[in-house]
């Protein structure tokens, strides 16, 4: 089963509501331009992490004795794959436009199984490290070309176990923690910036009457910093200031509405004493939309001189 979509839910949203900022009514102040950018510098990373390791699994799919289960042989996109013992190597070209939104990939990734004996047993472990990984998100604007380069290494870690034969057929549902300290990451203009993570991902199948099979996708930050609870990354921004990212209430979507539409959650970002806060899943009011495909999301921001805005806008 190919998932390399699923982190495309904060993908796209993300890039759409950081647009949507610049769109108000005159009674509506507009978004904070600084904090605007560090959001979306949080976004990419963490939006990255769920693609890199949705492209991890495809490249397992490839060794049985170290997946589980039986699988056939598979490619990603831009990428050669490779093995030595128990560690696979991603080679990305850094040329061959991926996925959609359109990216090129470049840099090394190596993949090790460092607990259990197979990737699908619960409580198996793969360390994840990536060097100069870096992806340019192409657009026909050269001044909207964005790239983030990180180094790093983060884990995987298989919480309950499954089967895939089960998770396929929609019986079983995978969950997985991923953590990670002092990552760096680079954006295009050479800013730097350096991230923890701790959340937790889930994502299931399940059978639709007279439609395809719906995926269902749900992230949730799984650490506490300071008074905040439900903290999936933090560390420090482009800007030098210490930052968290909250993902909490969890963060879901499905392939029926759209990955790119999110039926629930909330995406707060505080850093300077500023606070900025995607909720998604809201109908044309801002409230909770109680239909199974929701309407869009609601901006709100606070800033530490007191000024604050809220908007509301269609997916």
């Amino acid at each position: 089963m190919k998932l390399s979509h699923l982190g495309l839910a904060l993908l796209v949203a993300g890039t759409s509501w950081l647009s949507a900022c610049k769109k108000k009514e005159d009674a509506t102040p507009a978004a904070p331009t600084e904090q605007v950018q560090q959001s979306q510098d949080n976004s990419d990373v963490r939006d990255e992490g769920d693609q890199l390791n949705s492209d991890v699994d495809e490249a397992l799919k490839n060794y049985d004795d170290i997946r589980g289960g039986r699988v056939a042989a598979n490619q990603v996109c831009g990428c050669q794959i490779s093995r030595s013992g128990r560690v696979v190597t991603l080679t990305f070209d850094g040329t061959t436009p991926c996925g959609s939104p359109s990216r090129t990939r470049g840099g090394v990734v190596t993949v090790e199984l460092v607990r259990g004996q197979r990737w699908s047993e619960q409580n198996a472990q793969l360390k994840i490290t990536m060097q100069d990984y870096t992806v340019t998100r192409l657009n026909t604007d050269p001044a909207k070309v964005r790239s983030v380069k990180l180094n790093g290494t983060k884990y995987l870690t298989n919480v309950r176990g499954h089967n895939w034969l089960a998770v396929v057929t929609g019986a079983d549902s995978v969950e997985q923690l991923e953590t990670g300290r002092n990552l760096r990451a680079e954006f295009r203009n050479g800013a730097t910036a350096t991230y923890n993570m701790r959340r937790r991902v889930t994502w299931r199948i399940r059978p639709r009457s007279g439609a395809a099979n719906t995926i269902y996708y749900r992230a949730q930050g799984d650490t506490a910093i300071g008074q905040d609870q439900g903290v999936d990354t933090w560390g420090t921004n482009r800007n030098g200031q210490s930052f968290v990212g909250i993902l909490s209430p969890a963060w879901s979507s499905n392939t029926f509405c759209g990955l790119w539409r999110p039926t629930a959650g909330t995406n707060t970002y505080k850093a300077g004493g500023n606070m900025l806060t995607f909720q998604a899943g809201v109908n044309e009011q801002g409230n909770t939309d109680s239909r199974e495909c929701a309407f869009g999301y609601k901006v709100s921001w606070t800033l530490q001189g007191g000024q604050s805005g809220t908007l509301v806008q269609g997916y």
